[in-house]
């Protein structure tokens, strides 16, 4: 079902949001039952060894990707017909996807020269063995997100979801047969990397554009995306690093045990912000589109911030009450000691959840540099917070520290797209 402005109605709305959220739960279920067995036959310093391997690796990743997958998303969906690929404009695809091999080559080779400092920093040699193992699949992962840019933008993202699902399940299975063989938790950076190597083939497959394009366009399109990938940059990187704030900083003042029984709760927390992250998917492409036409975007975020809340706010109920069931799996007493964590954390969450699905309006009404700037004030106050608080109070410190910035995220969120709406409206078709 298509809208008279050329995007598609809420009957097309529901359906993406169905197979995204297909997806999300494909891959919730494969990471914590993941954790969960990390957990229970290796132990909470594997446990800490994994999650500081993924945070150092898509913290990375995003900061490698330099915003050419954003760049690619506003171009394509602004496009009218960016829905289908014949339209989707081959110069913008092509240019983006050698922007990104080029990144991916440059990233591969810096990761596993810094992997050994890396792992010296957070005082763990398994982690810095990790991340040299996981350097192959950080080279894929950005040209991954590349694609995975051109998907969204194209509002193909039924296929998204399936191929999501399929790096998920490649990356649970190499990450069990490291638990299964128990071997050294340096390995666990092998199950990343065998998850980018099978999304990576019949991802690039599927975005290659049909159509030619001049080489002039292609090289103009390169310098767009640069440009504005310049601009976002800081936010890409920082976005992803926000979240994993909180478990980086815990591995500095703290040791591989306390990091693991935090990461326990904090799995959970993350879980229930790609509740919200799975809406704000798929909505951005279309936020893109009125934006670029100077349509109404009002209705379309307070239908995405309710449905984030409610869906946040119930599955974190339900999580809390089945956090004890959990007790009885695991030696060490890690859920009983993870469950205060994962109070503090989820109440943040659900309010940050209310306007995740517009917090990058600005990003979406081209202004990067502007997107930057806020999610760089958000970061500064949750490391602030986090570094006052761990030291005094450890894990629970973290938690309170991360949930009060997820409060203060919110807020700023809110006044950026209300900002973005009325320049959208005076300035339709910039």
């Amino acid at each position: 079902m298509t809208s008279p402005s050329g995007s598609p109605g809420h009957g097309g709305i529901l359906a993406d949001t169905a197979w995204s959220y297909g997806a999300m739960a494909a891959m919730a279920a494969a990471g914590l039952a993941l954790n969960l067995l990390i957990a229970a036959f290796s132990g909470a310093a594997a446990l800490g060894v994994f999650n500081q391997i993924y945070a150092a690796f898509v913290i990375a990743g995003q900061l490698a990707a330099f915003g050419v997958h954003d760049s690619v998303q506003v171009a394509l969906a602004a496009r009218p017909g960016a829905g289908r690929q014949a339209q989707a404009g081959a110069a913008i695809v092509l240019s983006a996807l050698a922007a990104g091999l080029l990144n991916a080559l440059l990233a591969a080779l810096l990761f596993y020269l810094l992997a050994p400092s890396i792992g010296g920093m957070l005082g763990s040699r398994a982690v810095g063995a990790g991340l040299a193992l996981a350097a192959p699949g950080l080279g894929l992962f950005v040209l991954n997100k590349v694609g995975m840019g051109i998907l969204q933008g194209q509002l193909r993202l039924r296929l998204l979801a399936r191929l999501q699902m399929l790096r998920v399940i490649v990356l649970f299975a190499a990450g069990l047969w490291v638990v299964l063989r128990q071997w050294d938790p340096a390995f666990f950076g092998l199950a990343f990397s065998a998850g980018e190597l099978a999304l990576s083939l019949p991802l690039i497959l599927r975005v290659w554009p049909e159509g030619r394009a001049e080489d002039m366009a292609v090289r103009a399109w390169l310098r767009r995306h640069y440009g504005f990938g310049l601009r976002a940059l800081s936010h890409g990187l920082l976005s992803e690093a926000y979240i994993r704030i909180d478990v980086l900083m815990l591995g500095l003042f703290t040791g591989d045990v306390q990091v693991g029984i935090y990461s326990f709760a904090a799995l959970f927390v993350e879980g229930l912000f790609q509740v919200a992250v799975v809406i704000r998917t798929v909505i951005n492409p279309r936020l893109a589109a009125l934006l670029a036409r100077g349509g109404r975007v009002a209705p379309l975020l307070c239908r995405a911030g309710a449905a984030a809340f409610a869906v946040c706010a119930l599955s974190a109920l339900l999580l809390w009450w089945l956090f004890p069931l959990a007790g009885t799996y695991f030696t060490g007493n890690i859920a009983a000691a993870a469950r205060p964590v994962f109070a503090v954390l989820a109440a943040g969450m659900c309010v940050y959840a209310l306007l995740v699905p517009g917090d990058q309006m600005l990003l979406q009404g081209k202004f990067p540099a502007r997107q930057s700037l806020l999610m760089a004030l958000n970061v500064v106050v949750n490391i602030s917070l986090n570094a006052w608080l761990i030291p005094r109070y450890g894990a629970m410190g973290a938690a309170a520290a991360t949930a009060a910035a997820f409060v203060f995220a919110a807020a700023g969120a809110l006044v950026a797209a209300i900002w973005t709406a009325r320049r959208a409206a005076a300035r339709p078709g910039r």
